[in-house]
């Protein structure tokens, strides 16, 4: 075999004592010829069984990379099963009916439906209040609500204040209104102005503007006049009366 490098000494073959005999033969009287046969049928034998070792290692390793490719290949063969495609992304929901409910078509795929992207109507609840609470310990409820939509008469009610505030005030404004030099006389401005105390309930009536987006704040200072604010709440809101 190429690349074959056979080595027979003694320190490979630590306990093989038959070559030293041999070579003692030489010595012998039975005669040098005799010891020199002996010899060379010695090293033949050697080399074969070199030659075995070498080989069997060898197959091992084939042995190992067959097995690999084997189950390599198997694993490969064998069958995956049906799989789900990507389904659409499920529609934008539909606006709170008057049971508080909202809708929308969403995708699923499944061994029930064989595998396939199928259609079907999903529900939610909406919101019927919004919960807003403060750094400093302002804590409110704004409702009814269905999500961000509010119409008629809305409440909001303080559930905690800071320990800095004399007056609550409420004031609703439409989205992307700046600054006036007075609010209170802006007509789609809402405010009221109430004690600074737990417990406390802040009526506003959403009939009295014009339907749109508004920003609602709630702020606690101890100003009666308005500001500095000692801690503020704020959300966004959908009037449709």
């Amino acid at each position: 075999m190429d690349g074959l490098v056979l080595d027979f000494s003694n320190e490979i073959f630590p306990h093989c004592l038959w070559k030293k005999n041999i070579t003692g033969i030489k010595s012998n009287r039975v005669g040098s010829q005799i010891a020199s046969m002996q010899s060379e049928v010695f090293d033949i034998f050697l080399y074969y069984l070199k030659l075995i070792i070498s080989m069997k290692q060898k197959y091992y390793w084939i042995f190992g990379i067959l097995t690999i490719s084997v189950v390599i290949f198997i694993s490969g063969c064998v069958q995956q099963g049906p799989k789900c495609p990507q389904c659409s992304d499920p529609n934008s929901w539909s606006k709170c009916n008057d049971q508080a409910i909202k809708t929308r078509i969403n995708y699923k795929c499944s061994a029930e439906t064989n595998y396939a992207c199928q259609s079907y109507e999903e529900t939610a609840n909406c919101k019927t209040e919004i919960v807003l609470k403060g750094n400093k310990g302002l804590d409110v409820v704004v409702s009814p609500t269905l999500d961000e939509t509010v119409k008629g008469v809305i409440k909001v009610s303080v559930n905690s204040i800071p320990s800095e505030g004399t007056k609550i005030w409420a004031m609703l404004t439409p989205q992307g209104m700046g600054q006036v030099e007075d609010p209170f006389k802006e007509p789609n401005v809402i405010i009221q102005i109430v004690d600074a105390r737990a417990d406390q309930s802040v009526f506003l009536d959403t009939i009295k503007v014009k339907n749109g987006v508004y920003n609602l704040g709630i702020m606690a200072t101890v100003n009666p006049k308005g500001g500095p604010w000692t801690d503020v709440v704020q959300t966004q809101l959908i009037i449709e009366n």
